[in-house]
């Protein structure tokens, strides 16, 4: 069973701006909505700030304990979202938030033949991307101090 619920969170409650301040105190807060511990709930939660309102939306694999909300949490809603996450060529909507990548000006970068880049200036090497056939992406992760 998978579940969403919606809880809405009113930032003026002093308890709920140290929760949002503080990653730590935000997954305690969440985990304790739940009667089983977190590893066996399976939560992931995001908040959503939209026009004034603040949103955290909970998936898990158990409903949440509405007894246990805290002042400043008042329940929005529950679905069920186990026949529909069975349903095979489902069209998903939702926010990515990925970690950016720098873009390098082309005249710093020159490419070697095997397709890794280097910035001229500092000696950096990654696989590039090529985007819109003139921008050059190198992959942050992936780039090593280059040997001078």
């Amino acid at each position: 069973m998978m579940y969403l619920t919606r809880i809405d969170l009113r930032p003026q409650v002093r308890a709920i701006q140290r929760a949002m301040g503080d990653c730590q105190q935000m997954r305690r807060l969440v985990s304790g909505l739940f009667q089983s511990g977190r590893k066996e709930s399976e939560i992931l939660y995001r908040l959503r700030a939209d026009r004034g309102m603040t949103a955290q939306y909970l998936y898990s694999t158990t409903p949440v304990d509405q007894s246990a909300l805290t002042a400043g949490m008042a329940f929005a809603g529950e679905r069920d979202l186990t026949d529909w996450l069975k349903e095979l060529g489902q069209i998903w909507r939702g926010d990515l938030l990925t970690a950016p990548t720098k873009k390098w000006r082309r005249r710093d970068i020159k490419t070697a033949a095997d397709g890794s880049c280097v910035k001229k200036q500092g000696g950096w090497n990654g696989p590039c991307t090529r985007r819109r056939n003139t921008d050059l992406i190198c992959c942050r992760q992936t780039r090593r101090k280059a040997s001078t």
